[in-house]
């Protein structure tokens, strides 16, 4: 198992920027749900270690964790808030949802915002977690969350 150091090194390599093409931006996902809770420090090291342009973190529970890992990310990165569950086929409560975004444009300016679902909907290509009809209707929430929160600008 590697040591904290030794995947940020890792994770470092990976997302290298110094020779990207103009107008590419790279996006990391630190892991697919918070932990119970979060180490500030090493959240901020994360953050200042790897140089990418948004972080897509999970943010689906409701968890006071999960809003510390927003807290902990530098002014200067981007968020993509993973806010459905991507395992579960049932449809999360869009006031719901809506008062977790609430609460992380109180962290962070929403213009510097993402919505995603949680994490990818399979780990293998041929074994999705759900449904391809629940697929569809977790990405139409994400959809109709981000006009809530960004009005028609697609």
């Amino acid at each position: 198992m590697l040591s904290f150091e030794d995947a940020l090194a890792v994770e470092a390599l990976a997302v290298r920027l110094d020779e990207r093409p103009e107008g590419v931006r790279t996006g990391l996902c630190p892991g697919w749900r918070a932990p119970a809770v979060v180490d500030r420090a090493r959240a901020e090291r994360l953050y200042a270690s790897i140089p990418a342009d948004r972080w897509i973190l999970p943010y689906d529970q409701g968890t006071d964790a999960e809003l510390d890992l927003l807290r902990a990310l530098p002014e200067d990165r981007d968020a993509c808030l993973g806010v459905v569950d991507a395992t579960t086929p049932g449809l999360e409560d869009l006031d719901t949802v809506l008062a977790r975004i609430d609460a992380a444009a109180e962290v962070k300016d929403l213009e510097d915002m993402a919505l995603a679902p949680s994490r990818g909907f399979a780990d293998v290509a041929d074994r999705p977690l759900v449904d391809a009809d629940a697929q569809r209707r977790k990405l139409v929430l994400v959809e109709t969350l981000a006009r809530y929160c960004w009005g028609n600008e697609f």
